[in-house]
């Protein structure tokens, strides 16, 4: 009986958090500022009413990850640059047999997925400022001008890509230019969207 008590009240215990983090607003801040030789930023995410924050600080290739709780701060990962070390040889190893598997979707059933998902996740959050201005190169003119043709089709259905302005390169492989974004978002209304996608992803053709 206080083995079954004491489930009852971790139960309790875990469905408040569960809803303190998944009703109230989650905000989200995202600057970027990108260049040929630098690459900074900041990224702030608040949950559970802004009593739960993370921080994360770009200053490529260093970055610095903090968790905070009620405004204090604790750094839990940090990335820099490394010395580099001798590389070991490699061994060979033998190939493995590949299971056959079932048939998938095709790849208009998966740009049309993905249409799908954008479109319903920016119906979900509430934007006060979203602003970039990009110039984008991937080193390839034929993939970079498939990257802008997405681009240019996403843009005409979702008003919220109108603040984005992107220059294409095709003949340098870089990322430069400025992203701004400031919105929220609760979390429970993400469920519907994690539900569609587990659902295709687990479908498969007959």
């Amino acid at each position: 009986m206080i083995l079954l008590k004491i489930f009852l009240i971790l139960l309790g215990i875990l469905i408040l958090l569960l809803l303190t983090l998944l009703v109230p607003k989650t905000w989200l801040t995202l600057t970027l500022h990108l260049t040929d030789k630098d690459k900074t930023g900041i990224a702030k995410i608040q949950l559970a009413g802004k009593l739960i924050s993370g921080l994360m600080t770009i200053d490529w290739p260093d970055i610095n990850a903090r968790l905070g709780i009620c405004g204090l701060y604790f750094t839990v990962w940090r990335k820099g640059t490394k010395p580099t070390a001798e590389k070991k040889p490699t061994q060979l190893k033998r190939p493995q047999k590949t299971k056959a598997k079932g048939v998938k979707h095709t790849s208009v059933e998966w740009v049309a997925f993905g249409k799908t998902v954008i479109r319903r996740f920016f119906d979900i959050p509430h934007i006060e400022r979203f602003n970039a201005d990009l110039t984008i190169g991937l080193g390839n003119p034929a993939t970079t001008g498939l990257l802008m043709g997405a681009y240019f089709n996403l843009r005409q259905t979702l008003t919220v890509l109108q603040s984005i302005r992107v220059t294409p390169d095709f003949i340098n492989k870089k990322i430069t230019g400025e992203i701004e974004f400031c919105g929220s978002i609760r979390l429970i209304n993400i469920i519907p969207l994690i539900i569609f996608i587990l659902r295709f992803l687990w479908s498969k053709k007959k």
